[in-house]
């Protein structure tokens, strides 16, 4: 039993209360900081005034501008039932395994991993298996035509080989990252038209499409300025760097070396012009819809480096 430390008080507990302020024992009656006349009394007024000033403006948490956008997009998609794009005749949509499938937007069939027989594209498998399936096949088919068309010995394809795959990856990469920032995925995927077409015009000067393609599952919920960024960026650094090697192939003393870099600008701008055709639902349609303007600034820049890399003699005449 314990007595309470109040001055004016004889009553005793056997489970006395005690002060958070002056850690003295008190009866029911005074417990209470002001029942009791605590010492530290003008410390619990600033916690009872702490703890009031909280309930009545409650913390707030910061959010950065880009969370509260995906948040605003998650919100979308969870009213939204179907994903699909309207310009095309099928959507694609990412399977509980990570895979791509493209899914018919008249029917209810889903198309196999492998092979799809209903969409043009299809997978292998791993996304970077199909980047370099891709990538060996463009090797191919711009390797042999830029060999044969400039007449220089076929050892020098060693050297204008990585110009090519880097080209042809700048293509999508850029894309790929820019669509990551936005917040949404991506995949590289082969299909099928293409990669026939490419192959056979392997033998062929004028190339007009890619074995494989950039598939966006959440296309339709990016803004018009959101696919025009993503689909400049790619051809934008392509340009950059064909009108950087059209200079060295025209400064470099060495005609054996400069021949190599007007090869690698002739090709960087074929691949460039190639990707921003304005096919329906391609990524040059997008960048058109976004900036007439940029999209004719690129057609300019690259037709003019074709055309000099012709005077230069990468066509070997």
């Amino acid at each position: 039993m314990s007595k309470c430390n109040h001055p004016e008080c004889e009553t005793k507990e056997a489970l006395p209360f005690k002060c958070n302020y002056c850690q003295k024992l008190f009866c029911t009656k005074h417990r209470l900081p002001e029942n009791h006349n605590c010492e530290n009394l003008h410390l619990a007024k600033e916690c009872a005034f702490r703890k009031q000033k909280q309930e009545i403006i409650p913390e707030t948490k910061v959010i950065s501008k880009r969370e509260e956008r995906r948040q605003k997009r998650q919100e979308k998609r969870m009213r939204t039932d179907v994903v699909y794009d309207p310009s095309d005749d099928h959507y694609y949509a990412t399977g509980p395994d990570g895979q791509l499938y493209s899914v018919k937007t008249k029917g209810k069939g889903k198309d196999s991993i492998f092979l799809s027989q209903v969409a043009d594209s299809f997978t292998s498998g791993w996304e970077i298996l199909d980047i370099v399936l891709c990538s060996v096949i463009i090797l191919l088919s711009f390797g042999f035509t830029s060999i044969f068309m400039s007449n220089i010995p076929w050892l020098y394809l060693v050297f204008i080989a990585p110009i090519i795959i880097f080209a042809y990856i700048m293509t999508f990469i850029p894309r790929k990252l820019m669509i990551k920032k936005f917040g949404y995925s991506s995949r590289y995927v082969l299909t099928k038209i293409g990669l026939l077409i490419t192959v056979v015009t392997i033998i062929s000067p004028i190339k007009f499409i890619f074995p494989g393609l950039l598939v966006i599952p959440e296309s339709q919920y990016l803004t018009k300025k959101e696919h025009g960024i993503s689909g400049a960026i790619g051809p934008t650094i392509n340009t950059i760097l064909g009108i950087g090697f059209i200079l060295l192939g025209w400064l470099l003393p060495n005609p054996l070396v400069g021949i190599i870099f007007t090869v690698g600008a002739f090709i960087t701008s074929q691949l460039t012009i190639i990707y921003i055709l304005p096919f329906r639902g391609s990524s040059g349609k997008k960048l058109l819809d976004w900036s007439w303007v940029l999209f004719a600034i690129l057609i300019v820049f690259n037709l003019a480096i074709i055309i000099g890399c012709c005077f230069m003699g990468v066509l070997g005449i």
